[in-house]
């Protein structure tokens, strides 16, 4: 498995998720890849990422708040058929 580092791309799309730290990475296959991050704050998400002819899109799935910080197995588990959002476009 190639470690990336993954924190300094998650501070490249803002400081809103600068305080996540890696817990998974699921990087089995060329494309999609899959991140699960966590917080002190006990809250979570997973990142997906896309690459088609050397160009990356990044969408994430953001912990709700119907769930737990003990959800996170679970939602790593089923990483491949959580809904994903761009960064852009996620509703608070």
């Amino acid at each position: 498995m190639k470690l990336k580092n993954t924190s300094r791309l998650l501070n490249k799309i803002g400081d809103d998720y600068a305080h996540f730290v890696c817990a998974n990475i699921d990087d089995s296959a060329s494309s999609p890849k899959y991140y699960g991050f966590t917080s002190l704050e006990r809250i979570y998400l997973i990142m997906k990422e896309v690459s088609s002819s050397g160009v990356y899109t990044y969408t994430f799935y953001k912990m709700p708040s119907t769930k737990t910080i003990s959800n996170y197995s679970t939602d790593w588990t089923n990483r491949a058929s959580l809904s994903y959002q761009r960064y852009d476009l996620e509703v608070s």
